[in-house]
């Protein structure tokens, strides 16, 4: 079924044809109802074409506009449905890769033939290079003012100091006024 264009009613749910598309639109619409009765033959770049083969090869052209224009929706549907599954996609690929590693071990080279990485130990440091990293973590910890556990554990805060009224209401007792008039 077509349009009174030539293309099919999904082509017509497209925007309006522009630039090269429009004008293959529209010599095709002339070649159907324009073109003159008596005319049987057009020459086209030292060819002979029927107007029944120009038209025909206009719509080739039009008909390979509506093809791309169907690969495109079927591309953004098929993009959309992988959008949707990819999150369990790749959960389902993580735990078959740790079943994998569960089942071979981890430092198996069998691991190499599924693309998984065998887990190799960190080289030894050595002492200096132990030192230079306590060093720069001791600097960071200063510069951020991080605090381990212990002396966390050691900042304790003071005892509030709390005055209830005779309505239960709490008297919030006026700041000390030092000597030189500052609080």
């Amino acid at each position: 079924m077509s349009n009174s264009n030539g293309n099919s009613p999904a082509a017509a749910q497209q925007a309006a044809p522009k630039g090269f598309r429009l004008l293959v639109t529209l010599l095709l619409q002339g070649v159907k109802s324009a073109m003159p009765a008596s005319t049987t033959n057009v020459v086209v770049a030292g060819k002979a074409f029927t107007v029944a083969q120009l038209e025909a090869e206009l719509q080739q052209m039009l008909d390979l506009f509506a093809a791309v224009d169907q690969a495109r929706r079927a591309e953004k549907a098929a993009l959309g449905a992988l959008e949707t599954e990819l999150p369990a996609f790749k959960q389902e690929v993580r735990d078959l890769k740790h079943a994998i590693i569960a089942l071979l071990g981890s430092k198996n080279p069998l691991l190499a033939q599924f693309g998984i990485a065998v887990h190799k130990q960190p080289r030894a440091l050595s002492s200096q290079e132990k030192a230079l990293a306590a060093a720069k973590g001791s600097e960071t910890r200063k510069a951020r003012h991080t605090l381990g556990k212990r002396a966390k554990a050691e900042i304790h805060g003071g005892t509030p100091t709390l005055t209830l009224g005779p309505n239960g209401a709490q008297i919030v007792p006026p700041e000390p006024i030092l000597g030189n008039g500052q609080k």
